[in-house]
């Protein structure tokens, strides 16, 4: 397997009550979350769902590449 470690972090999750959490669709494994940040280990598909622990939400799925290259982000995410 790839070693691949693709850290996000994202708007809402930086937030003080906000929470960041990645889960691999096709294995069900979930990432290794940090202080405001998710890390992604292996390719495939990606759930990946920030909240600010109020009401504001984003869920997208993420595809990560073989080589480490990464599609789909939301638009209040981004890779550190």
């Amino acid at each position: 397997m790839n070693a691949i470690q693709i850290t996000i972090t994202g708007q809402y999750a930086t937030l003080s009550r906000g929470r960041i959490s990645a889960k691999h669709v096709q294995s069900g494994v979930w990432g290794e979350r940090g202080n405001s940040t998710v890390t992604l280990d292996r390719p495939g598909k990606w759930m990946v769902s920030q909240t600010d622990g109020f009401n504001r939400k984003e869920t997208v799925y993420v595809t990560v590449s073989d080589d480490g290259e990464i599609s789909g982000l939301g638009s209040r995410m981004e890779v550190v």
